[in-house]
């Protein structure tokens, strides 16, 4: 339990969000830092390097006037000194902090670097004046005060009786302090911060996911029984608002999917017991009256029911494939107007109503024969069924579409009952009944059948009567031909 709820944890939102705040801001802190502590270094080191150079040119100076004497002016403390060496490696002159001991002129090593120019070579060569050049260095090896990192400047001058070589020194032991000082707050000032982003991006991200967390457990608890509840909205327009709203969308539809599916079951077993019942009644009344009773007529009405049931399976099992979007998977050319013909001739051998297919042009379309004849036959039955003495069928090309439209002369369909026909087990008034009626299913097969196939169908005034208008894609090189 405790590694799942470690797993759960690590793989959080909060933890991700809160890890990567972490990351950036404390990312950002460690380089801010380091580059603030680098040029309050070389700030600080450029102060130090331009008081030295003063102190070595005011020397120099001196020197080259014959005005040098024996003992400097010394700096004020041992954070400083001076030393003027001849030709021949004497000190003639210093500052009372360093009089009497040797030359402090240690040479440049590798590694030292220079505080000004950032050059990273070490060592610097600039031109004071024109008999005058100076060296800058960095070094630790100066015994004087209370030792630490010196800059040293070693500035050459040439006077009447040879050339004298000026040092100056400075202690960069302030300057030192001030940056480690600088550097030790840092580094308790950016843990601190960085805990305090964490901290707040943690209390953020869990106050942000906080209507996340509550239409998850509303969703959790949700059942197919219960899908009338939704999600709770928090209002506004962000990401979680339209969340909300796409889930309560979801819900509404899964809602009228379950209601669909039961009425669909249960309108399914209604239709599929009325025959199994019609054939059980009439062999239990001619078993009831075995001498009375007529066996041919009564295995007539029994195979008449079976048929009406099989009818009725095939269907409900074709609108399960189109349920589970099956069908107008292998399609090829069809010539549409030989099928519509077929299928008129076919109708016509079955019924005594009249229909006219004389203004069937040759018109090709990509489909699957076997579900666009059974769209055609269910047009074709349906406008029978309800035709009062004329049926019409037409087929023509209208711009990259195929038109076929099945027309009949009955009573018609009020407009607002035009969008309930292609419902599933949808039966209007008896007013469009003709022997019975069918089981509702035909035209919602029609519909189903036309989608599929990439058309649509729709339903026209054709006073009297009732137009059916399907239009389907041309075959590719039909249509582009037509253009």
């Amino acid at each position: 339990m405790n590694k799942l709820r470690w797993a759960t944890a690590r793989g959080s939102v909060r933890l991700r969000t809160t890890a990567v705040a972490i990351t950036v801001v404390g990312s950002a802190l460690v380089l801010g830092a380091s580059l603030i502590v680098h040029a309050l270094e070389r700030s600080l080191d450029a102060g130090v390097v331009e008081s030295a150079r003063l102190r070595a040119q005011a020397v120099a100076n001196l020197a080259a006037g014959g005005n040098l004497p024996p003992v400097l002016v010394s700096p004020g403390d041992d954070s400083a000194f001076i030393q003027v060496i001849d030709g021949a490696g004497r000190v003639i002159s210093a500052t009372e902090n360093v009089a009497g001991q040797e030359p402090l002129t240690p040479p440049i090593r590798r590694g030292t670097k220079s505080t000004i120019g950032g050059d990273g070579t070490g060592s610097r060569n600039d031109s004071a004046e024109s008999n005058t050049t100076s060296m800058i260095s960095l070094t630790s090896a100066i015994p004087v005060g209370q030792g630490g990192r010196f800059l040293v400047i070693k500035r050459s001058v040439t006077v009447p009786n040879g050339s004298l070589t000026v040092v100056a020194g400075v202690s960069l032991q302030a300057s030192d302090t001030t940056v480690h000082r600088v550097t030790d707050e840092l580094l308790i000032a950016i843990p601190l911060i960085v805990l305090l982003v964490g901290a707040t991006a943690w209390l953020l991200a869990d106050r942000a996911l906080l209507p996340v967390e509550s239409i998850r457990r509303r969703v959790e608890h949700i059942s197919d029984r219960d899908l009338d509840q939704r999600v709770p909205h928090p209002g506004g327009r962000d990401e979680i608002s339209r969340l909300a709203h796409t889930m309560n969308g979801m819900l509404k539809r899964l809602e009228e999917a379950s209601e669909l599916q039961r009425r669909f079951v249960s309108d399914s077993s209604h239709e599929l017991r009325s025959p199994v019942a019609s054939a059980i009644a009439q062999l239990d009344v001619d078993l009831a009256h075995p001498e009375s009773a007529d066996w041919p007529e009564t295995v007539r009405g029994v195979r008449a029911e079976l048929d009406r049931l099989a009818d009725l399976i095939s269907d409900l099992l074709l609108l399960a494939r189109a349920d589970e979007h099956r069908l107008a998977r292998e399609r090829s050319p069809v010539d549409l107007d030989e099928l519509v013909s077929t299928e008129v001739v076919r109708a016509q051998m079955s019924t005594g109503i009249a229909i006219d297919a004389s203004t069937v042009e040759p018109v090709q379309v990509d489909a699957v024969p076997g579900e666009l004849a059974r769209a055609v036959t269910n047009l074709l039955s349906n406008a029978v069924r309800h035709a009062r003495k004329h049926v019409a069928v037409d087929v023509r090309k209208e711009q990259d579409m195929a038109i076929i439209t099945v027309s009949d002369d009955g009573a018609g369909i009020p407009l607002a009952d035009r969008e309930h026909v292609f419902e599933r087990f949808v039966r209007l008034d008896d007013s469009r009944t003709r022997g019975g009626g069918g089981s509702g299913l035909g035209l919602s097969i029609v519909r189903e059948i036309v989608i599929a196939h990439g058309g649509s169908i729709s339903i026209d005034d054709n006073s009297p009567g009732t137009s059916f208008r399907v239009r389907l894609p041309l075959l590719r090189d039909t249509a582009s031909r037509s253009s």
